[in-house]
């Protein structure tokens, strides 16, 4: 087994260590389609597997043939195939010229979801990369939104790039961990330090309850800070910590709180839990999820408790 790409070490004797070895990420997933979209994807997916020194795999779905006599249908299916292997070959060329670690392809005709969570699945791929058109209301109510169905169902974590995010910017010193009343993942936490401390950033782990609570202002700050030493817990962090984590609590609806102060921050990275899965959650645009993959100004790395 490969040694990992960081781990996190005591500072002191008080200090407990945080076991993050599954943080070594060695083969990425990127979904490419032949669109700003996808080539969002694919510019973040250079960028991220050259720091980390990780081999791609670039998948690519193809729509079906239409229906023709049977005779035909294989034979069909392979020209289809091969003109679009030539167009994925052409795109890395464009797009990956100086990257000079192994690419591999998959081209089928299964859908982007499935197609992705296969190949991930199939070569214990570390991580995922998607764009996301932002697809929202009746759009999205229809067609669906790939990176939330990513976002929910991949085993290992999934980095939304959408139409917002911004080209990859190595000034950008935040990286925000974002948690909600009904989500508070401990893996996007580890996920969110052990990448802070990677590249030397300030970590902002925030909670967004919707509604300020009813009672005295001396009350009211009891439980922020009681919520301040949770998020501490979910970090490994010790109170007495000297590591370059500031924890905040901001009222209102979570997504705008969230973006609002990824944007006040200028972060270069949101961390988040996927949250428990519902039926047909990828085709409603109502979830704060939803609303933070669609609209932030950065990368969303989304974390499962289930990832590896």
């Amino acid at each position: 087994m490969s040694e990992p790409i960081l781990s996190i070490e005591p500072a002191g004797v008080s200090k407990p260590v945080v076991d993050v070895p599954p943080l070594s990420i060695h083969k990425i997933v990127v979904g490419y389609e032949n669109d700003e979209c996808g080539n969002r994807a694919l510019r973040w997916a250079e960028e991220i597997a050259t720091v980390l020194k990780a081999d791609l795999i670039v998948t690519h779905s193809v729509p079906p043939p239409p229906g023709v006599i049977d005779i035909y249908y294989e034979q069909l299916k392979e020209e289809v195939l091969d003109e679009a292997r030539d167009k994925i070959a052409d795109a890395i060329h464009r797009h990956l010229q100086h990257f000079d670690r192994p690419i591999k392809e998959v081209v089928n005709f299964d859908g982007p979801a499935k197609l992705m969570l296969r190949t991930a699945s199939e070569t214990d791929a570390d991580l995922v990369i998607v764009g996301s058109h932002g697809r929202k209301g009746i759009d999205q109510f229809l067609f669906g939104s790939v990176s939330e169905s990513l976002a929910f169902r991949c085993t290992c974590p999934v980095l939304v790039c959408g139409p917002e995010c911004e080209p990859p910017d190595m000034r950008r010193k935040t990286v925000v961990f974002a948690s909600t009343p009904s989500e508070t993942s401990v893996r996007a936490a580890e996920y969110a330090r052990a990448i802070a401390e990677y590249a030397g950033v300030k970590l902002l782990a925030m909670h967004t309850p919707a509604e300020r609570p009813p009672t005295e202002a001396h009350d009211r700050l009891w439980k922020e800070e009681y919520v301040k030493e949770l998020l501490r817990i979910a970090l490994g962090e010790p109170a007495d910590d000297a590591a370059d984590i500031t924890y905040c609590v901001e009222y209102g609806d979570p997504a705008e709180e969230v973006l609002t102060l990824a944007n006040k921050e200028d972060a270069a990275l949101i961390v988040i839990g996927s949250g428990e899965r519902m039926v047909g959650a990828d085709h409603f645009s109502w979830r704060p999820t939803g609303e933070i993959l669609r609209s932030a100004p950065c990368p969303v790395l989304v974390v499962s408790d289930n990832s590896k």
